[in-house]
């Protein structure tokens, strides 16, 4: 008999007692292992004040949120005990029936299989949902480090943690890590370098495993491919026990998760396991550090913070900032990178990166010929990529969301042969897309392609040849994902239309409008402008379309492309803001969408009934509607949100 059962208490208890995994749970949880699911709250800057929320009966905003935080509570409790009683009997049935029928040469390793499923299954035992402590995790970076009485704490647990490995639960963990494939295993141990309870966007790890090449596709013409290899990933570590699927966005459930996360106790089994692997180093706080490892995390205040510290950065392949703000690196340490992610990971509009120089920092950027991946995601202070960017010839993904003071793109960008993935979204400086983009045959995801230059329709001006248009993406034969922005057009044409229906992968379109537009007269309603090159005249869309997102848009009707009839098996369909007054475009009262999920934020002039909305969206299943004040009696949640109780939730 061991030491612990000699005290009465189960190894998971021990743990939790220890290590107060409860405790340090992020509030607002609900646990499922079963299909490794958690719902969170995160920070959303749509989140919304209970007092500006009123219920279908007018009920003051105080009861109405009082009134869902007791129906959610009781809905946890009851679905929570209710599954874990169901899956206990069905493990209990089914070990009676071994020991009554499986042979017994048979008998032991069958029991072995029980014993596995149920140490998983209790690594994933609900923590306290904690609802009347609720507090979001701040936007603000992930702070790290201790005081020295933590320090001696973190110590003696850590010793006490590495004597409790011979325990059933911990080996049981061990047990499933060691049936993974090898690239699971990598894909999985990523995970521990970031911050306890951080809540971690899949496509942040998506881009981490393409650039270390734990995520091949051999595939060489399926334009979703790595999506669906990782998607698999996400599903198999969720119904192993191993990672948390996080379904709520703000504090409005998603139906489909976006994030993971990792159970406090996990995290620490997973970090002895990466210890071993020699995958990364961590210091006694668990914070992925660099000492003989080939990865690394830049840290606030940490070794790699200080370049004249660094002496074997010329053997690192990935580099991470975790919660560095202020970049002062010399590149030319680490020309062997595979992955260099300096900009931000965490989902926060607050959190940038600050640079002294720039042009310093990214100097020596064309001489790391192995980088695969490349995050500068929230930098700030860069006018302007140096030329050598060019020169990165293994360079897949490029990630330069939100480099505000961005204003143009290398003119040879297009050099870039293995590029697949290409972000400048909210670089509002971008006015002219370079020419030569239209040679990244490679292309699969396309975010912020700005549709006019310098406010100027396509014409006859000097300046054409040198800007890429939309005709021109029609090279891009594996572009499944694309987002545009209109900076100074009133509307998409019939001939941009057209230009995107020879997109033949294209199934995810974001379109925005930055200018705000004059509010439309009587005479726009309805049936809108009808010139020539309006889209109402009616070109047909991309075939294979299943999510447009619509932002700002100007008019107060629906194009008359974004009709049942034209976009068949549109199944996500996101409007927000603008002045659309109407979502019911055809002129038949019977015509029918397909949409399963349909999202409605900041529409002031957006009035339909409830019923109406129902009949023509018969196949909803979830419905979000936030700031929509002419939306009046829709029987949604505090939250804004419906969800179909006759429809089959997605997983």
């Amino acid at each position: 008999m061991d030491s612990d059962s000699k005290h009465g208490e189960s190894l998971f208890d021990l743990a939790n007692r220890k290590y107060k995994i409860n405790e340090v749970s992020p509030p607002n949880q609900l646990y499922q292992s079963a299909g490794g699911i958690v719902n969170t709250d995160g920070n959303d800057p749509d989140n919304i004040s209970k007092d500006e929320v009123r219920g279908p009966d007018n009920s003051s905003p105080r009861v109405t949120s009082l009134h869902e935080k007791i129906k959610n509570d009781l809905s946890h409790f009851k679905s929570t005990l209710a599954w874990w009683r169901q899956k206990a009997d069905v493990l209990d049935s089914e070990v009676n029936s071994m020991m009554k029928l499986a042979p017994h040469d048979t008998l032991e390793d069958k029991l072995q299989e029980v014993e596995l499923e149920i140490s998983s299954l209790k690594l994933n035992l609900p923590a306290p949902h904690n609802l009347s402590k609720a507090k979001s995790s701040t936007p603000g970076p992930t702070k790290v480090g201790v005081d020295a009485k933590s320090n001696r704490m973190l110590e003696k647990l850590q010793d006490e943690f590495e004597k409790m490995s011979a325990s059933p639960t911990i080996q049981g963990v061990q047990q499933l890590y060691n049936g993974l494939d090898e690239e699971y295993k990598n894909c999985l141990l990523c995970l521990t370098a970031f911050p306890e309870n951080a809540i971690i966007k899949k496509r942040v790890l998506i881009n981490w495993w393409v650039g270390e090449g734990f995520l091949v596709v051999t595939d060489p013409k399926g334009s979703m491919a790595i999506e669906k290899a990782a998607e698999k990933i996400f599903e198999e570590l969720g119904e192993k026990g191993f990672i948390m699927l996080v379904h709520k966005k703000g504090k409005r459930r998603s139906p489909v998760p976006d994030s993971c996360q990792l159970h406090p106790f996990m995290r620490r089994v997973l970090i002895t396991l990466a210890k071993k692997a020699e995958f990364l180093d961590f210091d006694l706080q668990g914070n992925a550090t660099h000492y003989q490892c080939t990865r690394a995390c830049l840290v606030e205040g940490g070794q790699l913070s200080r370049p004249s510290t660094v002496s074997r950065g010329r053997k690192i392949q990935t580099l991470f900032n975790m919660n560095e703000q202020f970049l002062d690196l010399k590149l030319d340490l680490f020309i062997s990178c595979k992955v260099l992610q300096l900009g931000r990971w965490m989902v926060s509009p607050d959190h940038n990166i600050d640079v002294d120089d720039a042009s310093s920092l990214l100097r020596e950027m064309g001489t790391m010929k192995r980088l695969r991946y490349l995050s500068l995601q929230g930098v700030t202070k860069i006018g302007k990529l140096p030329a050598s960017i060019c020169d990165l010839c293994n360079l897949t993904i490029l990630d330069l969301g939100a480099c505000q003071s961005l204003e143009t793109l290398p003119r040879e960008i297009g050099s870039l042969k293995k590029l697949a993935y290409l972000d400048f979204s909210e670089c509002y400086m971008i006015s002219r897309m370079p020419k030569s983009l239209k040679n990244l045959q490679q292309l699969q995801v396309l975010k912020g392609f700005v549709l006019y230059q310098d406010g100027k329709k396509k014409d006859k001006s000097e300046n054409r040849e040198e800007a890429c248009t939309l005709s021109d993406l029609a090279s891009m034969k594996k572009l499944w994902k694309l987002s545009l922005r209109l900076d100074k057009a009133d509307d998409l044409e019939d001939e941009h239309i057209k230009d995107l229906s020879q997109l033949p992968e294209l199934t995810s379109l974001m379109i925005t409008w930055i200018q705000a537009t004059k509010q439309p007269s009587s005479s726009d309603r309805g049936a809108g402008r009808k010139s020539k090159n309006s889209l109402s005249g009616g070109e047909p869309f991309p075939g294979k379309l299943t999510k447009l997102d619509l932002r700002g848009y100007p008019r107060a009707s629906m194009p008359k492309w974004l009709t049942h009839s034209e976009v068949k098996v549109l199944e996500k369909l996101y409007i927000r803001g603008g002045n659309l007054a109407n979502l019911n475009r055809d002129s038949h009262s019977d015509s029918l969408w397909s949409v399963k999920i349909l999202r409605l934020k900041f529409l002031a002039n957006c009035e339909i009934e409830w019923l109406d909305l129902r009949h023509h969206f018969p196949s909803l299943v979830y419905l979000e509607k936030f700031h929509c004040p002419k939306l009046k009696f829709f029987p949604c949640d505090g939250y804004g949100v419906w969800m179909n109780p006759h429809a089959k939730e997605e997983e």
